[in-house]
């Protein structure tokens, strides 16, 4: 049986000038991961 998480995290490293922060998302099977940007954004918390 093979194992699959999803996981949704933010980079602050990458805010960009209207402090907002990209979100990714990582998807796993088997212990391979693969991340990409799901094009949306959210405002930083002060």
């Amino acid at each position: 049986m093979k194992t699959m998480s999803i996981a949704f995290f933010t980079r602050k490293e990458r805010i960009n000038k209207g402090n907002e922060i990209p979100v990714f998302m990582r998807i796993t099977i088997e212990g391979k991961r693969a991340e990409f940007s799901i094009k949306e954004k959210i405002e930083e918390d002060k």
